[in-house]
């Protein structure tokens, strides 16, 4: 679902889907918090980056063209901040299959769960600012 003019915020639903093996949200539009309480426990690989960063405007399919692109970080504007608020925290531990995540180019805040610790899998990481 990468680079898909996706709005809006990532449905709390999704961490339902215990059988999703691979996430990729990369460069679209999203904002708000990823959801917190999720059964993720056989996700190998995670990418939510540049929400923000991403520099384009896209169509809906009714005509109306969005503008996914970063402004001063100005949430007012009404350009997209990003995902914000923590991620990566204590529930991160129960994702054991977690090999690559990629969370670069949003407005996170807070510490990285210790519990990161626990991912043996995890071969790559990328949470660049």
């Amino acid at each position: 679902m990468s680079n898909n003019c996706l709005v809006g915020s990532i449905p709390s639903e999704l961490g339902v889907m215990e059988h999703l093996v691979e996430l990729d949200l990369s460069y679209n539009g999203l904002s708000g918090t990823f959801p917190t309480d999720t059964k993720l426990f056989n996700l190998v690989k995670l990418n939510l980056a540049e929400q923000y960063y991403n520099d384009h405007s896209c169509t809906s399919s009714d005509g109306t063209v969005i503008n996914t692109m970063y402004s001063q970080g100005i949430e007012s504007n009404g350009q997209n901040m990003g995902i914000t608020g923590s991620i990566l925290g204590p529930q991160i531990g129960s994702m054991a299959s977690l090999e690559e995540i990629v969370i670069q180019g949003n407005c996170f805040s807070g510490s990285i769960s210790s519990e990161i610790g626990s991912l043996k899998q995890l071969g790559m990481y990328s949470v660049r600012l």
